[in-house]
């Protein structure tokens, strides 16, 4: 009896835990649409020697995702989402090319403004807390 419980039980949490992530994919799909598209800007790091600025191509679409380039470097990878709302999606950023000359697993925080224009705001958890570039990016056109 035992056996066939944690059995049961087992099925159970799996299905839930499944359940789950497919209900926070939709409700995401959902909720980013502020985000679709093809976004173009500068983004500048203050804190760095020379104050460093560079290009930023952020591209969405349900079902590709988040995809990020930096042509300056050249570095470019993807976003994983963390958290959202209507107005803020939390990221961590994995580089898939450029490594040896740009910082990989940022968090990067995404606020929209309006429909055309968002901020990202770029964290090192492993060196720092404050915000180390930021950008505002212009939307170019919608996917």
């Amino acid at each position: 009896m035992k056996q066939k419980f944690f059995i049961l039980f087992t099925f159970f949490i799996f299905a839930k835990i499944s359940f789950s992530q497919d209900v926070m994919k939709k409700d995401a799909v959902q909720e980013l649409q502020w985000l679709n598209g093809n976004w173009v800007g500068i983004g500048f790091q203050p804190s760095a020697m020379n104050q460093k600025s560079w290009e930023i191509n952020l591209t969405y679409n349900a079902k590709q995702g988040f995809s990020i380039n930096y042509p300056s470097f050249p570095c470019n990878g993807y976003w994983e989402l963390m958290k959202f709302d209507q107005n803020k999606a939390t990221f961590v950023e994995h580089l898939t090319d450029g490594l040896n000359v740009c910082q990989d697993k940022n968090v990067v925080v995404v606020t929209r403004i309006d429909d055309n224009f968002i901020t990202v705001s770029y964290f090192f958890p492993q060196f720092t807390q404050d915000v180390v570039a930021f950008s505002t990016l212009k939307r170019k056109s919608v996917k």
